[in-house]
Formats: C-alpha cells, structure tokens, sequence
C-alpha cells in the first residue's frame, strides 16, 4: 500500500512541476510575442572606493585617513587577539601603524609645503 502511494506522489509531483515549467515558458512566448523584450541591467554598480576616490586630497584627509589606518590597525589586533593568534595580531597593528605613519607623513608634507607657498608669496615684493 505504501509503495503504491508513494508512486502516486511521485507522479503527481512530477506532472506539477512541468505543467509549471510549460506554463512560464509560455508566460515568456506571449511576453515576447507583445514586443517585450527583458533586458538586463548594463554597466556595473559603482563601488565606495570609485565614489570617493578623489576626495580627502588635502591636509586634512591625509591625517584622517592616518587615524583611520591606526584605528583599523587597532581593531584587527583585539580580533586575533581574541582568537587566540599573537603573531597575526602583531602583523596587523604594524600594518596599521605603518599606514599611520604613510599618510602622517603625507599630512605633515602637504603642510609644510602650504606653509612655503604662503610665506614665499608674504615675503615676495
């Protein structure tokens, strides 16, 4: 009895599924037939770091972006710290504090040359 059940089943499953698959292939001939056509989307989404690309160019964004690379430095320490990996932690706090020290420096060199072109231009007759 339960075997002839289960066949049962089986083909009513089986015959469900392709009146289904023949009723959306014919839902798509119809579209068609109505001069529908379905496109998809071209070009690619546009990603956070091509939005900002050119900003945070001056003074300012260089010693931002300093913090941000102590701060990222900082926050993947504790998470390997936590998991138990002393060495992965070290590696990612001198990762983050060489970024520190990259754009710190980038900070302090836009200033200073801000600072030459404005006293050239206050001495300058």
């Amino acid at each position: 009895m339960r075997r002839i059940l289960i066949v049962c089943m089986v083909a009513l499953f089986a015959f469900a599924d392709t009146s289904f698959c023949m009723a959306l292939a014919r839902t798509a001939q119809e579209q068609n037939q109505n001069g529908q056509v379905l496109t998809t989307p071209q070009g690619h989404r546009r990603l956070r770091h091509e939005a900002r690309r050119h900003s945070h160019r001056g003074i300012g964004g260089a010693f931002g972006e300093a913090g941000r690379s102590a701060g990222r430095g900082g926050r993947r320490f504790g998470r390997e710290m936590a998991r138990g990996r002393p060495v992965r932690a070290g590696a990612a706090l001198g990762r983050g504090m060489g970024g520190f020290g990259k754009h710190s420096g980038r900070g302090f060199g836009r200033t200073g040359r801000r600072i030459g072109h404005v006293t050239r231009r206050a001495v300058t007759p």
